[in-house]
């Protein structure tokens, strides 16, 4: 038998995706699966890379044109892999994913969504689009399902794997986190900003750590460390951190990890991007929450700026607080909870 489609596009979507191969593979270590992957998915022996999420990544209008020849080649790996699957679960990047999914699901393809794409922020629209490309719909976040399911779409939440980690004790460590993003425009955009603001905001003293997911190696700069290790691994040593719009910020707010979010992209895509936006709030810990819960700083890297809000994070005391506020929304046991989900979908003979 062909093996099953688990494909990613990101390294946000590869961290997602990992614990839930591994769950699966535990249950049906018979199984194989192939797609686009990265480390946490390459760690899985029951899956066959077609390539590295790196080489897919774009975030922007603007930005996704470089990459394009690169999306391109891994679009044609991933169509030639559905022609003979009977399974594909779609982690995350929408736009990537969608098209595919709407092919592969008229040819008899069981598909399956993890992480929704976000219609609630902007291009609600969408909607149509992904009654056509999925069979089930696996959501991060509960007031997705009641949408989704009300347009005839499959849908459960399975919650987040941050919410499965511990606390991070509120011990002074004297180290800040900084998260400028997965993707090199990010990185290039956030980093030296974010760098500047935080030694504003904590004096030059301070240590700051970048967790490092680029396959270049990192700048060398005084004062800042660039680890290889997981994000929330990095969180867990540090005081607060300022992170870029993302899952990156709610990782943060999950750990209990006072955290300032950053939402600054490409001029043009922000004007562009403006039309559609439907969200009060771009931070998710703000959109679960439905109020302003950690500070977000919308278009502006002016050190000053956000050098502001982190000394108010750092003076702040109900990060905690924020933490069990969005543990008790999204609940435990994503890995099992996601599995739990495929499973059934899968021929009994596989």
């Amino acid at each position: 038998m062909s093996p099953f489609i688990f494909t990613a596009a990101e390294p946000s979507g590869d961290r997602l995706a990992g614990p839930v191969l591994d769950a699966l593979a535990q249950r049906r270590p018979g199984v194989s699966w192939v797609g686009h992957a990265g480390e946490s998915m390459g760690r899985c022996a029951t899956l066959t890379a077609l390539g590295d999420v790196r080489d897919l990544s774009g975030a922007g209008l603007v930005e996704l044109l470089p990459r394009l020849p690169a999306i391109l080649r891994g679009r044609r790996a991933l169509q030639d892999a559905l022609q003979h699957s009977e399974l594909a679960v779609f982690v995350d990047a929408p736009d990537l994913h969608l098209p595919l999914a709407r092919k592969a699901r008229a040819r008899g393809v069981i598909t399956v969504c993890l992480v929704c794409p976000q219609f609630w922020a902007w291009r609600p629209g969408r909607r149509a689009a992904i009654a056509e490309a999925f069979d089930l719909v696996l959501c991060l976040f509960p007031f997705e399902v009641p949408a989704l399911r009300s347009w005839g779409i499959a849908a459960h939440c399975v919650g987040h794997p941050v919410a499965d980690r511990p606390l991070v004790p509120h011990e002074p460590t004297g180290v800040i986190a900084l998260l400028p993003g997965s993707r090199p425009a990010e990185v290039e955009r956030n980093l030296l900003p974010f760098v500047a603001a935080a030694r504003a905001a904590a004096g030059q003293g301070v240590e700051l750590v970048v967790p490092w997911r680029l396959r270049a190696e990192p700048p060398e700069l005084a004062g800042v460390r660039f680890d290889r290790s997981e994000g929330p691994d990095v969180l867990a040593q540090c005081d607060a951190a300022l992170a870029a719009a993302g899952t990156a910020a709610l990782e943060a707010a999950l750990l209990g990890v006072p955290v300032v979010v950053s939402a600054s992209v490409h001029p043009w895509t922000a004007r562009l991007a403006g039309r559609f936006v439907r969200s009060p709030w771009l931070a998710l810990p703000n959109i679960l929450l439905r109020r302003d819960a950690v500070p977000e700083i919308r278009q502006d890297l002016r050190p000053e700026t956000l050098a502001r809000a982190l000394e108010g994070q750092l003076a702040a005391h109900d990060a905690a607080e924020v933490a069990r506020e969005l543990r008790a929304l999204l609940g435990t046991g994503f890995a099992d909870r996601a599995a739990d989900r495929i499973l059934p979908l899968l021929p009994a003979t596989a």
